[in-house]
């Protein structure tokens, strides 16, 4: 920005200097941040699903016995549960959204395996509600 005096004549300038040197070692430490969370997230036990206000499937943390990972982005997260759970899983993701406050309940998929679930409410970049949806066997029942 320059700055001149009452005749518009250039008196001197003001500027900003960022010493950039450290940004690699910034890009470092983030790389590796991400790889160690993408490794934690991979191995978890539970199965830890981010979904849109849709249920629309958006990240899966790991493939699953009778679906890889990659199929399931985009699909409807209801249609791996079973009909007569649906309105159990709808009701804890509206109650988590509503509420701001994670919700738990027990689900039964597809295949017949029991869950106990968290339904998590996330912020998105553009303000539009997301969810987190955490799923932990339910050994008893899978028996």
């Amino acid at each position: 920005m320059n700055t001149s005096n009452d005749r518009s004549v250039p008196t001197g300038m003001f500027g900003i200097a960022r010493d950039v040197a450290a940004s690699p070692d910034a890009e470092q430490a983030l790389r590796e941040s991400e790889s160690k969370l993408r490794s934690l997230f991979e191995n978890l036990p539970d199965v830890v699903v981010l979904i849109d206000r849709n249920a629309h499937i958006l990240f899966v943390n790991r493939d699953q016995p009778n679906a890889r990972r990659k199929t399931l982005i985009g699909e409807c997260a209801f249609d791996l549960v079973t009909p007569e759970y649906q309105t159990v899983c709808r009701r804890g993701l509206d109650q988590a959204i509503a509420t701001g406050r994670p919700q738990a309940f027990e689900t039964q998929d597809v295949v017949g395996r029991w869950w106990s679930c968290q339904a998590v409410p996330l912020a998105e970049k553009d303000g539009a509600p997301g969810m987190s949806w955490s799923f932990a066997p339910t050994s008893p029942r899978n028996v």
